[in-house]
């Protein structure tokens, strides 16, 4: 989202069916060392490739308090053949466009309402909330056992 805020909004308020799947979700599913070794068992290209990626995966996360290293496209990719691999929730999501600090980032609005916010004197105040639209069903949860299961096992031999 960060190479292209513009377009990751525009894809979020299009009015179609969109899921998220955030950092927050994507570095519960890890892969380990053990997952590696069972993808290299009698590797053909498909594997040995993923091997690889999950090596350097790994290697990027070392130090960093992580327990392996996280495959963000591949769970999205697992996420869209079978969904139930994830837990979501709708909620709006605005992507920052302008910021000087967080272009790029998405804000997910849990409660479904922003403030209403008016000028009194030298002051803001909170007058009530407005209703807002969810607009994208976000990624809370993953079963990253199932899903690593399903990942290596779909890959074994090809």
């Amino acid at each position: 989202i960060c190479e292209d805020p513009e377009a990751a909004d525009i894809v979020f308020n299009a009015g179609w069916p969109v899921t998220m799947v955030g950092l927050d979700v994507t570095e519960i599913t890890l892969m380990k060392n053990a997952d590696v070794t069972q993808l290299e068992r009698n590797a053909g290209p498909q594997a040995k490739f993923a091997a690889d990626v999950a090596k350097f995966q790994i290697g990027l996360y070392q130090g960093t308090g992580f327990d392996g290293g996280a495959i963000h496209d591949a769970l999205a990719v697992g996420a869209a053949i079978d969904p139930s691999f994830l837990t979501t929730k709708l909620m709006h999501v605005d992507v920052e466009t302008q910021g000087r600090f967080a272009r790029g980032e998405t804000i997910a609005n849990r409660h479904d309402t922003v403030d209403k916010v008016v000028a009194v004197g030298d002051r803001y105040e909170t007058v009530g909330v407005n209703p807002v639209k969810s607009n994208v069903n976000v990624a809370v949860g993953v079963d990253s056992v199932r899903f690593l299961k399903f990942f290596v096992t779909r890959l074994e031999g090809k």
